[in-house]
């Protein structure tokens, strides 16, 4: 469960936890309790450290607490790889087709399509990417340049679309495995806007929390590090800071530090932060302020945005009915304290009924100028208020889409979205909108042949059989909670199964990409993160004649699997009787789903013998359950589905799609989401 934030008697913002974690080696626990005891522990006396933690510092100086101690450290040199560009391709699994007119019309769809290639991105090595930087034998970190040089040295590298030029790179030197290729271009972005609030580092005397003894604390780009003597107490990223403020209620020479930790563990697990904070009582008082209006600035300029004298504004939809019924809870104790840290101005909205998100959609303009849109209760409200957005004229949508990223805070029963996007929590989510973490994500458009005029438009995916199943009957059986998606499951797998015959055509990706979980190739077709850092509410004139615009196909928007941009030869066809066939977009329900490759997943699911059934219940436990011939899981662009049975239904992100058949088709990079992944 997550913590509850707000602001104290003496105005600090706090986050009171739900369960208390009084562990020492838990390292920086969870913010405070009335008492406004400190959230960072560590010993203030050198016999604490050797007696109550002899394992806390490694022989390389990594503590195994909430905020790393560790002295930065250059990441290792990495090899020369890869082609001419700086980077290879991954070995193709599936042959390209002989036919003529099949090549031809491959050469037509990566032109107008304009898909991003996967392109791989070694992490497991423990060295940094060379992706889209040229093979180098030394690295200069753009940090020991001047800010005026470092500026220049980032347009140029904008522009070049490449983290480095030359010698010189935009990595974070403290990452021991290297940047992520996303992260970098963040970075160069950031660079390239305005010059860094911090051209050389700040020093000061200060005592951490309660503790008594006085250490050096140093603030640097990169990181907070407070130090004795030649020994690291604490080493604080500057990435995973939120904001800081001075405790004037309480004592006018204390500042706090507030940021988001990563989660234990890589991938997924990571994603998972918990906000916390640190408290730091400076010996000299007049140097309090300006110590916090540099980490201010600083969080301000890694968010690439304006200074901190100016308001960020936000647009907030909240869903007062989802789920739970906990959303007006979640955006006043959990989610407005920091917002107002930040010096955010927030448009606030709630739903009152059925279908009101759309009515907002639709009224919603590019002149408003919002830097974000952020959504507040399930998955349906997210889906109901960008259904409405679509709809506006195609020159307005284009505009939006293309400058105002959009971010769900869960409070609903299901949050398939934030797993999938890579916002699994509400900590998760409210830690990129406050830094402004950017990424595309493609939609799925769906249209039924009882409405072909209406299109749809899917995050997640959509599900035939016993997906659709469960759609259409999830209301029913709402006092269960989230229990009733396993019980449904159950219910019309084993107990009583329905039948769902009928045929299923799609256009297969040429070649078939090889089948990676994203975890294990985050960084595949990271390129197009330099076009995600274009044309925001900050590069753009309200006024101006010429914005940024989204430059897809509009075709793929209103005619989803249209025969003009998919001929009949390029259709393969698969007859069967399914037990569900998913048309993936994001996980988890596609192992192998990316959230922004061109890409559908098509997983098709047959029912079988017992034999056959058996087999592929021992693949299953092998890790092997792609081997069976009950199951395909194939890349495709478009899909058609024609059940046999006429009160069949699809699964739309959770939602009911009647009057089949269907078509779907993949919209690549339609929207930008905030995260980091």
């Amino acid at each position: 469960m997550s913590p509850t934030t707000s602001r104290g008697p003496d105005g600090a913002l706090s986050v009171t936890p739900r369960r208390s974690n009084a562990s020492f080696l838990d390292g920086l626990n969870t913010p405070p309790s009335s008492h406004g005891k400190s959230s960072v522990h560590f010993a203030d006396e050198e016999a604490s450290y050797a007696s109550q933690s002899s394992n806390l510092l490694s022989p390389r100086g990594v503590r195994s607490s909430d905020v790393e101690l560790t002295t930065p450290k250059t990441p290792e040199e990495e090899e020369e790889t890869g082609s001419q560009n700086g980077f290879s391709l991954p070995t193709l699994t599936q042959a390209q087709s002989n036919s003529n007119a099949h090549k031809n019309y491959q050469q037509y769809a990566q032109h107008q399509l304009q898909l991003p290639q996967l392109s791989p991105h070694t992490r497991s090595t423990g060295k940094a990417s060379s992706l889209g930087m040229p093979p180098k034998r030394s690295r200069t970190y753009v940090q020991q340049l001047s800010k005026e040089s470092a500026r220049e040295l980032a347009k140029t590298a904008f522009s070049m679309r490449s983290t480095s030029v030359g010698d010189f790179t935009f990595e974070n030197p403290h990452e021991v495995v290297g940047s992520s290729l996303r992260e970098s271009i963040r970075r160069v972005t950031a660079f390239s806007r305005r010059e860094a609030p911090l051209d050389t580092e700040l020093n000061t005397v200060v005592r951490v929390n309660h503790y008594v003894r006085k250490c050096e604390l140093r603030l640097d780009p990169e990181t907070i590090t407070w130090s004795r003597g030649k020994k690291t107490l604490g080493v604080l990223p500057t990435d995973d800071v939120v904001g800081a403020e001075v405790l004037a209620k309480k004592k006018a020479d204390t500042f706090r530090v507030h940021y988001f930790k990563k989660g234990r563990g890589t991938g997924a697990k990571a994603l998972r932060r918990t906000p916390k904070f640190v408290d730091f009582h400076c010996l000299e008082t007049d140097v309090v302020d300006s110590w916090v209006g540099a980490i201010q600035e600083l969080v301000r300029w890694q968010a690439r945005a304006p200074p901190i004298s100016e308001k960020r504004l936000l647009k907030v939809v909240v869903n007062p009915h989802s789920g739970k019924r906990q959303a007006r809870r979640i955006w006043q104790d959990e989610v407005k304290p920091y917002l107002d840290l930040g010096n955010f101005n927030c448009v606030v909205e709630e739903t009152t009924h059925s279908g009101h998100g759309t009515e907002m959609g639709k009224s919603y303009s590019p002149d408003d100028g919002f830097e974000a849109l952020v959504f507040i209760g399930g998955d349906g409200t997210l889906c109901e208020f960008m259904n409405g957005l679509l709809t506006r004229p195609e020159h307005e949508w284009r505009e939006i889409v293309a400058s105002t990223p959009i971010s769900l805070i869960s409070a609903g029963t299901q949050n398939a979205f934030g797993t999938g996007a890579g916002i699994p929590t509400v900590n998760a989510a409210l830690y990129c909108i406050l830094k402004r973490k950017m990424r595309p994500l493609d939609v799925v458009t769906a249209v039924s042949a009882a409405n072909p005029e209406v299109v749809h438009y899917s995050y997640c995916g959509l599900g035939w059989g016993v997906a659709g199943d469960i759609a259409a009957e999830s209301e029913r059986y709402r006092w269960m909670g989230t229990l009733r998606y396993a019980f449904l499951k159950v219910k019309r797998t084993v107990v009583l199964p329905k039948k769902h015959s009928g045929r299923v055509r799609y256009v297969l990706t040429e070649p078939q990409p090889p089948l990676l979980r994203y975890d294990d190739y985050p960084d595949a077709g990271a390129l197009d993160q330099f076009e995600v850092e274009e044309g925001t509410a900050y590069d753009m004139d309200r006024f101006s004649q010429q914005r940024k615009s989204w430059g897809g196909i509009a075709g793929s928007i209103s005619s989803p699997a249209s025969r003009k941009r998919y001929p009949e030869f390029l259709w393969k066809e698969d007859c069967s009787n399914y037990v569900v066939v998913g048309v993936v977009n994001i996980t988890p329900d596609g192992a192998y789903s990316h959230p922004s490759d061109g890409n559908l997943d098509l997983i098709l699911t047959r029912k079988g013998g017992l034999l056959a059934v058996a087999k592929l219940f021992g693949l299953y436990v092998m890790g092997k359950e792609l081997q069976s011939e009950l199951i395909s899981y194939l890349k495709v662009k478009a899909v058609e589905i024609e059940p046999d049975q006429p009160d069949d239904c699809m699964n739309i992100d959770g939602e009911v799609l009647e009057g089949g058949p269907w078509r779907m088709e993949v919209v690549p990079s339609l929207f930008k989401v905030l995260s980091e992944k």
